[in-house]
């Protein structure tokens, strides 16, 4: 009964926000009308979601520490799930920037341990082979927290997901072999039976990258009976050998990537905007 109460004041909010000193509270504007439509359901959010949808994808994030970038995912994620099927014309915009940070390749840095060096907050030491290095752990959770982001939207499209499948075992094959942390390869490993029960789901019937429009005429489908719980309900743990500290951005330095680690592709910025 409070639906309409307070979606229009966080759309507001949402639409209106845009000043650098609000960007938290936008944040949070963001995340509070998802949680809403998560929890009144597609019949009711689908209209507002389109206009949320958006607003969303016409952020502009500039500096890695946006406090907008953790709501704007995990907003992305509850409108999926709330969405279903429809939300796959908003896929090409809101994934890019997802499949970049899932292949991060995590940054390394060789460690003299004679020489008593320290590493930075939020980096942990560990070898490889006859190596012993330091490995930037936000990176590696910001890399677990792409692929599990990347599953959820598999689970919430099915059948529709099927055009980045391809892409996405790109990404997540490699990581099966992650020698950084067991939360890498579980999120690989764990994202493998969901993309084969979308691969199930439907045929092969477009391209992903023939797809690039982000606001296309939209009729909601019938709702689903089921929904899911959103992965990122919680937020994702640092690495247990990791500091006790929470991950800061790394520090300034040379950096060498030890011949056995896994490929990857470069890391991507992360930003999402309408084209």
């Amino acid at each position: 009964p409070y639906y309409a109460t307070f979606v229009p004041v966080l759309k507001n909010i949402i639409a209106g926000a845009k000043d650098k000193s609000v960007r938290l509270l936008r944040g949070k504007a963001v995340d509070c009308v998802c949680t809403i439509g998560a929890a009144v359901g597609r019949e009711t959010f689908a209209r507002d979601a389109l206009e949320v949808m958006q607003e969303m994808m016409g952020t502009q994030i500039c500096e890695a520490d946006d406090p907008q970038i953790v709501f704007l995912e995990t907003g992305f994620v509850k409108i999926a799930e709330c969405l279903g099927a429809d939300f796959a014309q908003f896929l090409p915009t809101v994934i890019q920037p997802t499949l970049q940070r899932a292949a991060t390749k995590p940054e390394v840095q060789d460690i003299d341990i004679s020489d008593g060096a320290e590493l930075p907050e939020g980096w942990q030491m560990m070898t490889i082979g006859d190596l012993f290095v330091g490995v930037n752990t936000e990176q590696i959770v910001d890399k677990t927290t792409a692929i599990t982001v990347l599953s959820s939207y598999a689970a919430s499209l099915e059948g529709a997901f099927y055009p980045y499948i391809e892409s996405v075992l790109k990404v997540v094959l490699p990581e099966l072999k992650c020698v950084f942390h067991e939360s890498v390869r579980k999120a690989a490993y764990d994202i493998l039976p969901q993309l084969m029960i979308s691969a199930k789901a439907s045929p092969p019937t477009s391209s992903a990258s023939g797809s690039s429009s982000t606001t296309p005429s939209w009729t909601p489908s019938p709702a689903r009976p089921t929904t899911r719980p959103s992965p990122l309900a919680s937020s994702p743990s640092t690495p247990a050998s990791a500091s006790s500290s929470s991950p800061v951005s790394p520090r300034p330095s040379s950096t060498t990537s030890p011949s056995s680690s896994p490929p990857c592709s470069s890391a991507g910025s992360r930003t999402w905007q309408a084209t």
